[in-house]
């Protein structure tokens, strides 16, 4: 028997849910890692998450956001070819960054930041297995398991966050700690791969040859006018890690640390309404998408107005 579904409102609150103790659980490995490690470490740590963040932005073209307009009308078949296509797609974008990584360590080794080559090696297949993962929320909230989706942010959540921290109590330094990082993110996916085959189980794959074509052509212009917002997000810091040594960088990550609810909710009510404004416009019904618009900012509204307020006084 199939479980009734969760209205918009319900998977909207289940996804903030996931993602605020997915944005709690980083400021607490924060916390956890600057009192295990020295400032020297920490910061050299930092500075490998942001390279790769920085990388990662180039490197996804837009396929995660992409993704929702092929999902939102296609049958199951070609859903489950499409998912697997765009998760091949990133797999290799992370190769490459992955290589860039270790080439931009091979060829500005530097001992002060947190172990070098030793890292970057360590590091070397999370981005293969981290940006396939970025599908995940997309896919699960457009065949409508937003339970699902929120425990799966949840428990990665967690599994990542143990991952860097209990390396660095048993005296552990940064290169041990992207290891584990790394053997997490496979877990990470492996637990996503066993997900998607129980939903599919059964299903025959309608692969098509052209689809990846087909979604690059729509993600990458997706992808680069978000570019900036962003490379925004993460300006200052790329000019602290720049300019300052890393002790001073880890310093100033912790002291410019925040929990971004305003982004979280305003983000996970817009990732819970693309899949529908896709079937919308596809049926010819903009003036039921137009309604649903304005009231999810009517509700919003009532959520992030007093938020934004308080934070100002």
């Amino acid at each position: 028997m199939n479980r009734p579904q969760p209205t918009r409102q319900q998977a909207a609150l289940l996804l903030v849910t996931g993602r605020v103790v997915g944005s709690l659980l980083a400021i607490v490995t924060a916390g956890a890692l600057a009192r295990c490690w020295s400032e020297q470490e920490y910061g050299g740590y930092r500075q490998v998450l942001l390279a790769f963040q920085v990388m990662s932005s180039f490197a996804t073209l837009g396929i995660p956001t992409g993704l929702t307009f092929f999902l939102s009308q296609e049958n199951r078949g070609r859903q489950k070819a499409a998912v697997a296509q765009a998760c091949l797609l990133l797999a290799g974008c992370g190769g490459v960054v992955s290589a860039v990584t270790i080439g931009w360590s091979l060829a500005w080794p530097a001992s002060d930041t947190g172990g070098g080559l030793s890292s970057a090696l360590a590091f070397a297949l999370y981005p293969v297995f981290a940006l396939p993962l970025l599908v995940a929320d997309t896919w699960l909230l457009t065949i409508q398991r937003s339970r699902t989706a929120a425990w799966f942010i949840t428990q990665t959540s967690i599994l990542q966050s143990s991952a860097a921290i209990l390396p660095a109590m048993a005296g552990f330094g940064v290169p041990a700690a992207l290891g584990c990082l790394t053997v997490a993110t496979v877990v990470r996916f492996l637990i996503a791969v066993r997900i998607f085959r129980v939903e599919y189980r059964g299903d025959d794959s309608d692969w098509d040859p052209a689809f990846p074509m087909r979604l690059l052509r729509h993600s990458v212009p997706l992808g680069l006018a978000g570019l900036g917002g962003c490379i925004n997000l993460m300006l200052d810091k790329l000019f602290i890690s720049c300019w300052a040594a890393p002790a001073e960088f880890a310093v100033y990550c912790n002291g410019a640390t925040e929990l971004p609810v305003i982004g979280i909710i305003s983000g996970s009510v817009a990732a819970v309404l693309a899949p529908e404004f896709v079937r919308l416009f596809q049926a010819g019904r903009l003036q039921e998408m137009l309604a649903l618009w304005r009231s999810s900012l009517r509700i919003t509204a009532i959520v992030v107005l007093p938020l934004t307020a308080g934070m100002l006084l």
